[in-house]
């Protein structure tokens, strides 16, 4: 499909439009949603509880020369917290429209911002001192991205997935997750709730044990965050017009009818955090 091109291309619930066109490697509905959606994203996705700088700093104590690398960066929710704990930082982030929004978020922090994937990272070998997944470990195919991982770490490097997860113990946010995943033609990513992480780090035989932490928290606003939250959701965004705004107004209406959300000029959004970290074996 070359320049210009203005037709639609399908790829299952996705429509490509030329400029959303995604690199190889890149699942579409990241690729087209998270492209969209980056101001969205970045707008209203809650940053992470202290106790994750804390589980790194205790691993990894920050000077000016300890160097991680935020992988998956996405528009420097993650990113803007290790600079803030004195990390030296590079992000990698494969998707246009996020790494654009990340740089107008970090423009003028000293971070430095590359395209790459987590399989094929832009990383000299044994380059940093450890490796942070924010809410994305799930895209990747991990055992290449394992691998690669390992070879960018320097001996005993850490490795820290973490992820916002919503609490769906609450009744309506597993409300709203099933009607998500429903409108949006399902996840299209195998959901990390369903993974034990510890097996799929094991099965790599480059990292030590992988250890564990949930802390839980919670993000209120108004209802409108709860709309926004939908609308940065990478298969709603990658959705045509009409079905996207049909999950949105579905939202709405779940929120104007739910017991525990009706009437409320303030809602929270709860999450339970999954720390996950190791180091590398060697």
């Amino acid at each position: 499909m070359g320049t210009g091109v203005t037709d639609t291309e399908k790829n299952g619930n996705v429509e490509l439009d030329a400029a959303d066109l995604h690199r190889d490697g890149v699942e579409p509905a990241a690729a087209v949603g998270f492209g969209r959606q980056a101001g969205s994203y970045a707008k209203v996705r809650p940053a992470y509880p202290a106790a994750v700088m804390e589980t790194l700093t205790s691993l990894l104590p920050p000077t000016p020369d300890v160097h991680v690398c935020d992988l998956a960066a996405g528009t420097g929710i993650l990113t803007r917290q290790l600079l803030d704990s004195g990390y030296r930082v590079t992000a990698v982030e494969p998707v246009g429209g996020m790494r654009e929004e990340l740089e107008r978020q970090l423009a003028k922090a000293g971070v430095d911002i590359l395209d790459g994937t987590a399989e094929h990272l832009p990383l000299d070998d044994r380059s940093v001192d450890a490796v942070t997944v924010g809410q994305a470990f799930h895209w990747f195919d991990p055992q290449p991205a394992l691998t690669d991982i390992a070879r960018v770490l320097k001996p005993g490097g850490v490795l820290l997935m973490v992820w916002n997860a919503r609490d769906e113990n609450v009744d309506w946010m597993r409300q709203w997750g099933d009607l998500v995943a429903d409108l949006g033609g399902g996840r299209p990513y195998q959901d990390h709730r369903e993974l034990l992480w510890e097996d799929v780090v094991a099965e790599s035989g480059l990292f030590t044990p992988l250890e564990h932490l949930e802390v839980p928290q919670g993000q209120t606003g108004t209802p409108e965050l709860v709309i926004e939250r939908t609308r940065s959701t990478s298969f709603i965004a990658a959705l045509p017009p009409e079905r996207h705004q049909h999950a949105l107004d579905a939202v709405a209406q779940l929120l104007a009818t739910h017991p525990d959300t009706r009437g409320r000029d303030q809602i929270t959004i709860p999450y339970n955090t999954q720390i996950y970290w190791c180091r590398l074996n060697r």
